[in-house]
């Protein structure tokens, strides 16, 4: 059967997604040269904005991904894009480095995005090295394992890998979330166009490699990341400028009919690359940046209408 979306889009309307598309990214270029010269008191100036906090570890350059732990809830992670070893970064909520962990076991190619959850009472991590620029990768990996105590540093010994294909072939995905209540692994795919694929693998996958099952298409350009609610009431997808909310209406109503509404738009802070975007709690988002120093910002999310 063909895609609904794709029967809705004219050629006309085709050719204006892809000059906006365009122009998209020439703003972008455009910001990250303003914000990049702008000082920091220009930056801070107006007192409405949310304060960043400093992430202080010399060895974090490009955060790529944050999360709060289940563990303590006044912790948070994140980790390098690519480039890095395989290791995660843990801060309070100060910019206070308080622990990394290594994942000997992982290989860190792309790493584009980290989440916590729950399942069955005990904390849980998820490590993304699903990146591909270029989409040439034929499968992505997805590192999980219990979550490490983020006030020490070690080794993760016990990991688990799962293999993922996209079912349309590759292409580049920066963003992953788990919604507890379906027990399933979320991946967003990153377009110029305001197209976002948002595909789907079940946490008990026994297959290896699993191959993702796509749920919707969403009007969301450039997303970079992603996250669902721990209540499975919320899901967030975040660029560079802006991050759209997708709320359920009840308990009991399907994700695929909540994302067929119209997101909530809410405008992301100042940062120079913003790659990552983590629930603090069902009200506020962590947002963090690329660059050095690594700054994050809590936003408070616009209230449900």
């Amino acid at each position: 059967m063909k895609d609904c979306f794709l029967q809705r889009l004219s050629v006309s309307g085709i050719r204006r997604r892809f000059v906006a598309g365009a122009a998209l990214t020439m703003v972008f270029a455009l910001q990250l040269a303003v914000v990049g010269e702008q000082p920091p008191a220009a930056q801070t100036a107006d007192a409405n904005r949310p304060e960043a906090i400093i992430l202080n570890h010399a060895s974090l350059t490009e955060s790529s991904g944050v999360a709060v732990s289940r563990r303590r809830g006044e912790r948070v992670w994140t980790h390098n894009d690519s480039g890095d070893a395989s290791r995660l970064f843990a801060f309070d909520t100060t910019g206070r480095s308080t622990g990394v962990w290594t994942l000997p076991a992982a290989r860190s190619i792309d790493w584009e995005d980290i989440a916590c959850f729950t399942l069955d009472g005990r904390p849980q991590l998820i490590v993304a090295d699903v990146g591909d620029n270029d989409a040439r990768r034929s499968e992505v990996q997805l590192y999980w394992c219990d979550e490490p105590d983020p006030d020490r540093s070690g080794r993760v010994l016990r990991l688990k890998t799962i293999r993922v294909r996209l079912p349309d072939g590759p292409c580049d995905c920066e963003a992953v979330a788990v919604d507890e209540a379906s027990k399933q692994i979320w991946l967003a795919s990153k377009r110029r166009l305001p197209i976002c694929d948002l595909f789907v693998v079940p946490l008990a996958a026994s297959e290896q490699p699993v191959t993702a099952r796509r749920v919707a298409r969403v009007a969301v350009p450039m997303v970079t990341g992603m996250d669902i609610s721990s209540d499975s009431q919320t899901l967030v997808l975040g660029g560079y400028f802006d991050a759209f909310i997708y709320r359920k209406t009840d308990p009991t109503e399907s994700w695929a009919a909540a994302l067929r509404r119209t997101p909530q738009h809410q405008t992301m802070p100042p940062l120079r690359q913003i790659e990552a975007v983590g629930f603090a709690n069902n009200q506020q988002l962590w947002v963090t940046s690329e660059g050095r120093p690594s700054k994050m910002i809590k936003l408070n999310l616009t209230p449900k209408p």
